[in-house]
Formats: C-alpha cells, structure tokens, sequence
C-alpha cells in the first residue's frame, strides 16, 4: 500500500497576511486529496512537524524556523533561504513563481501558463481557485443594479496598484447606472463572498497597469469563475489562461458596455466554456503538479 502523503502547509496559520488565503488553499486542497495536512505557524515549537518524506509549502514571509530536515521536499515561494536552496537545486523541491509575460521556462501539462525552468528548478504558474470543482456554481447571470468588490484596492510608490482603474471601473458602472461596492475584504467569509458575486450584476477582474502590463493574473478572474460569473478584464494574461470567452478592453466604459450588450445565453456560454479551463487552475492541481515535477 502506498503511504499516504504528509503535507506541511509551513506559517501564517493564525498570523494574518493576505498570503494566508494561498497557504489556506493548500491545506484544504490537501485535505480533499485525503492527505494528512498539518498547518502550523513559524515557530521552533512547531519543528517537530517536518518529518522525512514530508512535502512541505512554505513563502519567504514564513519560512525563518522552517527546519531542514534529510528526505523533505520543499516547495517555497520567494525562497530565501540559501540551505533550502541548495536542496531544491539538488532535485528534492521547487522554488515556486508566479507566472507572468516574463517567466522563463518551458511550458507543461500543455498549457502556456505553467512553465518549468529545470536548471533553476522554479514552476512558474498562477495561484488559481482554491474552490474545488465540486463546490462550483453553474454559469449564472445577475439582473442588480450593483457590483461587488470582494478584494484589496491599493497602490504603492511604484505604481502596482489597482487604485485608479478601480476609479475608472467605479465612474463608468455609475454612468449607467450600477453602483459599484466594496466591501472591506478580512470581513468577507468566503461563503459570504460566493454570495456577493452571485448577485453582482458584472463579475470584474482588472488590474492596474502593472499587472497587466506584466501579465500577473489576478486571483479573483479564477475565483469569479467558480462562483458561477464570467470575468471581465482588462488584462490579456486573463485570457492567455481562460481562453476567448473572458471579455477584455482597456477602457472601462467599454469594458462595462461590452458585456452589457451579450445576451444572456452568450454570458452563460461563454461562462461555461471559460470553466472548462479552469479545473488546471485549482489547488489540487497545482499539489499534484509539486508532486510530478519534484519526482521527474
């Protein structure tokens, strides 16, 4: 029989960041898989955790007491740790990246969206939804006059933000007549969250010019889908990964006006095509995905 896999989801389990929700998505997805999974904080107390065999997910933000331990495979993000380096490039993990235009690797499992760069051991990919297929919504169409915003709007000094297409977003709902909310995001449950996107008469997913420029898909263009609502964008990454059916414009008013224009078995259609792509993009995918690529 063969063992069952021990998962070590490593930080943030009660500390909050909003890399917590990833590490949150790769307990639960552990769990689905029938996994053993234990979720602990950074801490030296928490070290006994780490056995050999284990397959441990951590980031930079949370790996200071991460032991090394003989026969573990680390998959960590922003890895910064150069003794765990010197493990993953000996073949026993992975650094993990976030796919953008830039990444260099070559592409896998058919999809230009996850790549793998053997010589630096690093998969490129994007974090996806951390909703599992069978929790997804149907294809659904909403007939309110609001949007809900369930998410960060912020900016930095070097422009990153989401801030001022958010403005554009607001102002072109409110000219035909949509209100555009957002709520505050750490008091949105997820079930909650489900609920707000469902009702809301447009699902948007855009990005300030940083991240489109770059091509960094959001998390909400996957998470919008699995709550039954075709995204909207104006980031073409959006649909390098969902393909065609995602509407895309740079311009807000035109982005609004485009998807108000389809019929209602258009957006249903094209919803459900879009979800098609989706079953690569969630976080039990990407456990398997850690565990092929480290074992090639």
């Amino acid at each position: 029989m063969t063992a069952k896999e021990h998962l070590v989801v490593w930080g943030l389990r009660r500390r909050y960041d909003s890399y917590r929700y990833i590490q949150a998505g790769f307990a639960e997805a552990g769990a689905r898989l029938g996994w053993h999974v234990d979720w602990v904080e950074d801490l030296v107390r928490n070290q006994w955790v780490v056995k050999p065999g284990s397959l441990v997910v951590s980031a930079n933000i949370c790996q200071r007491f991460l032991p090394e331990v003989p026969r573990v495979r680390y998959v960590i993000h922003n890895n910064e740790r150069t003794d765990l380096e010197s493990i993953i490039s000996g073949g026993k993990g992975l650094n993990l990246q976030v796919w953008t235009f830039q990444c260099a690797g070559v592409p896998i499992h058919g999809h230009t969206c996850f790549r793998f760069n053997i010589e630096s051991r690093t998969l490129f990919q994007p974090w996806g939804t951390p909703i599992p297929k069978a929790c997804w919504e149907r294809p659904s169409i909403s007939s309110k006059n609001f949007v809900f915003w369930v998410g960060s709007v912020w900016n930095n000094a070097l422009g990153q933000g989401n801030l001022d297409v958010i403005r554009d977003l607001s102002a072109a709902l409110k000219l035909r007549g949509l209100t555009f909310f957002h709520p505050w995001p750490r008091l949105v449950s997820q079930s909650l969250h489900r609920k707000l996107i469902i009702a809301s008469r447009l699902r948007p997913a855009v990005c300030g010019s940083w991240q489109s420029e770059n091509g960094y898909i959001p998390c909400r263009a996957f998470k919008n889908l699995s709550f039954g609502g075709l995204p909207i964008t104006n980031n073409q990454a959006v649909r390098v990964a969902l393909g065609d059916s995602v509407s895309i414009a740079t311009d807000m008013g035109s982005l609004v006006d485009d998807y108000l224009a389809m019929s209602p078995k258009e957006v249903l259609d094209r919803t459900a095509v879009a979800q098609e792509r989706l079953v690569d993009f969630t976080y039990e995918a990407n456990l398997l995905r850690f565990q092929e690529l480290i074992a090639s």
